[in-house]
């Protein structure tokens, strides 16, 4: 998965991310494009945002688990949450 189509697709799926050994289920409940900057790009640039059932989560490298696809690295950043979830962002450009 490398775009933001195919990411897209995942909203109403399971996910799982994966980090050390550990798993949490996660939601994508944000999947959008960003302005592109310069011709050069390969891509449309576009952010991604999960929301996990656990608070604390680092920033880190995930895999994410998505049925039909292999697993997927993707470098998270906690940018949220509340008292009993997180909000992890992906950004690709």
């Amino acid at each position: 998965m490398q775009t933001l189509e195919e990411f897209s697709a995942l909203a109403d799926c399971e996910l799982v991310l994966r980090l050390d050994g550990q798993e949490w289920t996660a939601d994508l409940i944000e999947a959008k494009p960003l302005v592109k900057h310069g011709e050069a790009e390969a891509r449309e640039p576009f952010s991604l945002v999960f929301k996990t059932p656990v608070t604390g989560l680092p920033q880190a490298s995930y895999e994410l688990i998505a049925p039909g696809h292999p697993p997927t690295l993707l470098f998270l950043v906690p940018i949220g949450g509340d008292d009993s979830s997180s909000h992890l962002q992906a950004i690709f450009n």
